[in-house]
């Protein structure tokens, strides 16, 4: 997917730092945040790829709304290293379970 092409090119930039939610600028960085948030809650510690599936094509429209809305390489830095965080924790989904690349095929 999206988030995972822009983190394997900028990884180099992402640091190790928590995502700000003081930080956001718009509301689809909000809803893209608090979607991650809600669905590693619901999945917990052990996923199970139906769950994973499910669950993350539940997220597209908010996916889709962020990538559509969302400039993630902004001059500000502080707000450009907070939007890389929000696609690296969307990249790093269980990958062990879930390509998130099959988002796109989930309609």
């Amino acid at each position: 997917g999206r988030a995972a092409r822009l983190i394997k090119s900028k990884r180099e930039m992402i640091s190790e730092a928590d995502i700000d939610a003081a930080k956001f600028e718009v509301p689809e960085e909000s809803a893209l945040h608090d979607a991650l948030v809600a669905i590693k809650r619901e999945l917990g510690e052990k996923p199970d790829v139906g769950s994973l599936a499910s669950g993350v094509a539940s997220m597209r429209p908010t996916i889709d709304a962020f990538f559509d809305n969302v400039f993630v390489m902004s001059e500000d830095a502080a707000v450009r290293q907070n939007r890389l965080l929000l696609c690296a924790e969307l990249a790093d989904l269980p990958g062990d379970l879930f390509d998130a690349s099959l988002i796109q095929r989930l309609e």
